[in-house]
């Protein structure tokens, strides 16, 4: 499940509004806030991934359009 899915933009008044919906303030003038996702955990880390791409469970793209540069350890 993708963070896209998880999270939604929430203005003053509570109302919700999905990432996917481009918008820098909520229907009532509020500045956004981003809603709280669930934290890390062990199991949703590759192990044997020596980059960024270790976290590819919780990162907001798909990992198969990652470009890796070599950076390891990241």
């Amino acid at each position: 499940m993708s963070l896209r899915s998880r999270a939604t933009f929430i203005d003053r008044s509570g109302k919700s509004y999905p990432l996917t919906d481009p918008r820098w303030r909520g229907d009532d003038g509020s500045p956004l806030s981003l809603s709280e996702l669930p934290g890390l955990t062990p199991a949703q880390i590759v192990p044997l991934e020596r980059s960024i791409w270790r976290y590819q469970g919780v990162l907001p793209v798909d990992p198969a359009s990652g470009v890796s540069l070599g950076e390891g350890w990241t």
